[in-house]
């Protein structure tokens, strides 16, 4: 799964970027990608997860916030932005390809 791939993708699903934000989604893309594969403990990424990745990164530029934790009582809303909070709230996505530690 090449960079650039996702690269258009986030791009194509979010037409609001502009060319000067690739350098910097390619860091994210960099950053999720290295994080996927050591969770899942392969050497390359799935063509399944493409979309996930995609969606993993828009989550990490901040692109598209998913709400982590949500209290009612005086409000408290918590945005995963971390790499690590990132794929951890993907792992029902990446478990299907997890292999065991070698």
């Amino acid at each position: 799964m090449e960079n650039q791939q996702i690269i258009d993708e986030v791009f194509i699903r979010n037409p609001q970027l502009k060319a000067t934000d690739r350098p910097r989604i390619n860091s994210f893309v960099n950053q999720v990608k290295e994080k996927v594969l050591a969770y899942t403990h392969r050497d390359e990424l799935p063509q399944g997860l493409f979309y996930t990745i995609v969606s993993m990164v828009e989550e990490l530029a901040g692109i598209r916030e998913i709400a982590q934790n949500i209290k009612e009582g005086d409000i408290s809303i918590t945005y995963a932005r971390s790499a690590d909070d990132v794929v951890l709230s993907y792992k029902p996505q990446l478990n299907k390809y997890r292999r065991m530690a070698k």
